[in-house]
């Protein structure tokens, strides 16, 4: 959905003014986390990966519609995790005929933590109540707002489930637990007694028993021990800080947990 919005200004301003290249271009007020765009007009002008600079800034959205010869300047670029920014700095170097289309908020997904913004925006966008006929949901249970429930799931005594949230196929719920809502547990999982999950995604086949995940992204067949908490706020509140190839990444949060 996101892609779709960002791209009908795209096409509309490739027709109107025919630019060679188009870059997706968005609000933001942390240009140190992205390739920031210097415009004069609809024209770009310079990127920059990155910049210690401060204030409300356009940023690349990460969707371009590129022609056959940008990817020229791809292949002589070293391979790094940047090159199609460095790319980007040098075909808008040479060619000079570059446009950005300013679109709303787009989601990005560079790094784990994105996952939890993209489930959020899924789930907000697209949960609405199913519960399968062919589910198990014992008469204690209780389901709160937009919670989707696959087929053969089990819904154990006593837990509560406050929507939106999704809970996969064959996935049980055993007596108990909690799931907080933007939580996504995958297929054929097994939530043991007395988890609670908050804000996270987990995959499928993983087993938990008596833990707290919040804020948190766990990989397929994974089994947290007995009691595992994962801690998800700084005691000053402030954002958090994750080390990326040796360097501090501000996740733009106040709340994250673990990636197993």
């Amino acid at each position: 959905g996101d892609v779709e919005k960002a791209l009908k200004p795209m096409l509309a301003l490739k027709k109107e003014k025919k630019f060679s290249l188009i870059i997706g271009a968005e609000k933001t007020e942390t240009p140190e986390r992205y390739g920031v765009l210097e415009l004069s007009n609809e024209r770009v002008v310079k990127i920059t990966e990155k910049p210690k600079k401060s204030g409300t800034v356009f940023k690349s959205n990460a969707v371009y519609l590129l022609p056959k010869k940008f990817f020229w300047y791809l292949r002589h670029v070293k391979t790094h995790e940047h090159s199609i920014i460095y790319a980007l700095q040098d075909y808008i170097k040479a060619e000079k005929n570059v446009g950005a289309a300013k679109s709303g908020k787009t989601i990005s997904l560079k790094y784990p933590w994105d996952v939890l913004e993209v489930n959020k925006a899924l789930l907000k966008e697209k949960a609405r109540r199913s519960i399968s006929k062919k589910a198990r949901v014992h008469k204690n249970a209780v389901i709160e707002g937009n919670v989707v429930i696959g087929d053969k799931a089990m819904i154990g005594p006593n837990v509560v489930i406050e929507g939106p949230a999704y809970i996969g196929e064959g996935t049980e719920i055993r007596s108990n637990c909690y799931i907080r809502p933007y939580s996504s547990i995958g297929r054929n999982c097994v939530l043991g007694f007395g988890t609670e999950i908050k804000n996270s995604v987990i995959y499928d086949r993983t087993k938990t028993h008596n833990n707290y995940l919040g804020d948190s992204v766990i990989d397929e067949d994974c089994r947290p021990g007995w009691r595992t908490v994962t801690a998800n706020r700084r005691l000053d509140r402030k954002n958090i800080f994750v080390r990326v190839n040796e360097k501090e990444v501000d996740t733009g949060t106040t709340s994250l947990g673990a990636f197993l």
